[in-house]
């Protein structure tokens, strides 16, 4: 809701979602249980694994390598590891972070929401 200065554009935007400091490499699990939607490169986001949580959550997790372990149709649990940490294409001058989202019914909400509950 609030803007925060991007170091990687040089400005200030609208941030959705929260970034999660963590080393490369450092493994990606799902925050809940959950079918994945999709497993892909995002040309801004970086590899990225979309999770529809059930009861109109979907969790999007970006800032991944390649090495992603989920794919499409999977089924997943809390703490399943979807793959190492890398990198945030729009957010590449920031340290490595995990970008993480969280929709309810298409609206965005505050990841620590759905975190707290965990």
């Amino acid at each position: 809701k609030e803007l925060q200065y991007s170091l990687t554009y040089s400005d200030m935007r609208l941030h959705i979602g929260i970034d999660i400091k963590a080393d490369v490499g450092t493994a990606v699990k799902s925050a809940g249980d959950g079918v994945v939607l999709s497993a892909e490169k995002d040309n801004d986001f970086g590899y990225t694994v979309k999770i529809n949580h059930g009861n109109g959550i979907v969790g999007i997790y970006s800032g991944l390598t390649e090495k992603m372990t989920v794919k499409k149709g999977d089924t997943v649990k809390a703490g399943t590891n979807l793959g190492p940490l890398g990198t945030v294409t729009n957010e590449c001058v920031d340290a490595p972070h995990l970008h993480l989202e969280f929709y309810k019914n298409d609206k965005p909400i505050d990841p620590k929401e759905i975190l707290n509950q965990q």
